[in-house]
């Protein structure tokens, strides 16, 4: 099409100067020449250029060269103008000369002053990536898929090295994969290292395959900055997959494929600031059938310095297939920082945790957090929803939840207010908490008030029933009104093996909480309704 085009300018030009006497003959020969001359070089470039746009996933009808002629392309561009601002890379552009023609993406970037599109054929490109401008905008022909014979990713655009944005606005990387395979220590987009800057940064349609577990680094580490969205990206054998440290980032259809360390986290820290208005949805986290050093990390929320804070995550529509550490993690690493207001919600997570004292649900830190229709079920190991025991996990509501008996049980060391709404401070409804304990061991909770009343039933023993009075501050008190016969009730700390033999034990003490101790020779699930 392209070469019809350069011969039409030829034949047109020629015939005009030998028609036409005039002074303007020169010219027109000297065009008809050029026309000539440059036809046969470029030509065959624009031919290739029609393929490498048709399958850059961008669209329009007619775009300008880089030269000033026209050529016709397929409806794959939009309205962009193929000026100087729009740069093509491919190998196979060896021994052709034309503006805007590039076979590596790093010559491509050299000739970038900000503002440039670059997209790239299909084909791998063995390089590290350094974008140096604003606004420019690296898109690939087509995702990549993972070939399980060799390890690596096959087709579409590929890059063997990582990308690096160096905390510049306005920069969009899509459609394209970064292959590190082999690679330790290396990751593989680095939107950001800055704070506190709004960067308006686009990630999308991006497979990202990593060295696994001991490669030690990041799919994507967004050190920082604001206003990011990532969307549509396949993490595949990371140690960690999305690290989000920064405010208003948005990651949707996310899909973590043994990301052991940590598929997501959200962080506070130093160095990089607040992370603040985190928006999370659609993500898939498959942690495979083999070791714990490919199955799923957790969507970890962290902080780990006084000066910042992890506020206002929004975490929703998640599965999640053998999880190494739990489907949800809160830490205060190092009991510093602060971690406040943020919701779970249609999160559902199956299969071996990998570690027996750890919970699916494990908000071991943090202020006025809520999960919503949170599901754990077929736990090798594990509990269902667990707060550490020596966290400070304060005002964690539990609405809608599911959890069978599985693993090492349903709730453990619980702080939990299940069934709840929380209004302006206050609580209203019905707090309840469910707690399964082995033979022979005992546990404590913290009470929604140091006194009050609450029901204690059993499913699967009916001698564990009754209401209770307590009081767990100074002059401790604790006693049943219809109490089942195997329910026990006294004062005072209860260690394991603590309490009644063959009884249930429920206890108050001056510390404020209630201790509980099952001595009734099997595991026992027991729910208690306290009354506020």
């Amino acid at each position: 099409m392209s070469t019809n085009y350069h011969s039409a300018i030829a034949t047109g030009a020629a015939a005009n100067a030998a028609t036409f006497n005039d002074p303007l003959g020169d010219l027109d020969a000297a065009i008809a020449a050029e026309a000539v001359a440059r036809a046969a070089a470029v030509d065959v470039v624009d031919d290739r250029v029609s393929t490498i746009i048709a399958s850059s996933g961008t669209s329009s009808t007619e775009v300008v060269d880089s030269r000033g002629g026209y050529t016709a392309l397929s409806d794959n561009l939009g309205d962009k103008y193929f000026r100087s601002d729009v740069l093509l890379v491919d190998a196979a552009f060896e021994g052709l000369s034309a503006a805007g023609r590039f076979q590596t993406i790093g010559a491509a970037l050299a000739a970038c002053t900000g503002g440039e599109t670059i997209i790239v054929a299909p084909g791998i490109y063995t390089e590290n990536v350094e974008i140096a401008d604003d606004n420019v905008k690296l898109i690939g022909s087509g995702m990549p898929s993972y070939d399980s014979g060799t390890g690596r990713l096959v087709n579409g655009t590929i890059v063997r090295g990582y990308i690096d944005c160096n905390s510049h606005e306005g920069i969009t990387v899509a459609n394209l994969g970064v292959d590190l395979y082999g690679v330790n220590s290396v990751g593989a987009l680095i939107p950001s290292q800055v704070t506190n800057v709004d960067l308006w940064q686009t990630f999308r349609d991006l497979v990202l395959l990593g060295n696994g577990n001991a490669a030690l680094a990041h799919a994507i580490e967004s050190n920082g900055g604001g206003h990011i969205t990532f969307d549509n990206i396949y993490m595949r054998d990371w140690y960690h997959g999305l690290a989000i440290l920064g405010n208003f980032v948005n990651a949707s259809n996310i899909d973590c494929y043994s990301c052991s360390g940590t598929s997501i986290v959200v962080k506070s820290k130093t160095g990089s600031g607040n992370a603040h208005h985190v928006n999370i949805s659609n993500v898939n986290m498959d942690g495979g059938t083999a070791s714990y050093l490919v199955r799923a990390g957790p969507i970890l929320i962290q902080s780990n310095d006084n000066s910042y804070s992890t506020k206002f995550v929004n975490v929703t529509n998640v599965t999640c297939r053998n999880a190494v550490n739990g489907v949800i993690q809160i830490d205060r690493l190092g009991d510093l920082g602060t971690i406040t207001d943020c919701n779970f919600s249609n999160i559902i997570s199956t299969g071996d945790l990998g570690i027996a004292d750890i919970g699916d649900f494990n908000p071991e830190h943090g202020q006025r957090i809520t999960f919503s229709n949170c599901h754990s079920v077929s736990r090798v190991s594990g509990y269902a929803f667990k707060i550490g025991g020596t966290g400070d996990a304060d005002g964690i509501f539990v609405h809608g939840a599911v959890a069978d008996g599985s693993g090492s049980g349903t709730v453990a060391d619980p702080g939990l207010v299940f069934d709840v709404m929380e209004m302006n401070g206050l609580r209203y409804g019905v707090n309840r908490i469910g707690v399964t304990l082995a033979d022979d061991i005992a546990t404590s909770i913290t009470p929604p008030a140091a006194s009050g009343a609450f029901t204690i039933s059993c499913g699967n023993d009916v001698g564990i029933y009754g209401l209770i009075s307590y009081r767990a501050a100074s002059s401790p008190f604790c006693a049943t009104t219809g109490a089942g016969s195997d329910l026990n009730t006294t004062t005072g700390a209860l260690a394991n093996a603590g309490g009644t033999d063959v009884k249930y034990t429920v206890s108050a003490h001056t510390n404020g909480k209630i201790y509980l101790s099952n001595r009734k020779g099997a595991s026992r699930t027991v729910i208690l309704t306290f009354f506020t």
